[in-house]
């Protein structure tokens, strides 16, 4: 978060560059095995990708209609579909 280097870390923390290095790698390595386990940041992209194309969708149905009960329809259903972005 705050864009320090390796070395600043090591300072404010009290350890060697390296002992940073080893716990980041130790950390990616963790969050890497979680994610082969149980899969949540493949689902939340995947879910964020169905919710882009039902935004599209939307937004095609509002352009393509004269109807203006539909275009509310299509207007409230893209709120609902931007607040279920992640």
């Amino acid at each position: 978060n705050e864009d320090l280097s390796l070395s600043e870390i090591a300072d404010n923390v009290g350890i060697t560059r390296q002992g940073v290095r080893d716990i980041i790698v130790r950390a990616e390595n963790t969050l890497t095995e979680y994610e082969s386990r149980t899969g949540i940041v493949a689902r939340f992209q995947q879910r964020n990708t169905g919710v882009e194309k039902a935004q599209a969708l939307a937004s095609e149905i509002k352009n393509y209609t004269q109807d203006t009960k539909i275009k509310a329809l299509a207007d409230e259903l893209t709120l609902i579909l931007e607040s279920l972005k992640g």
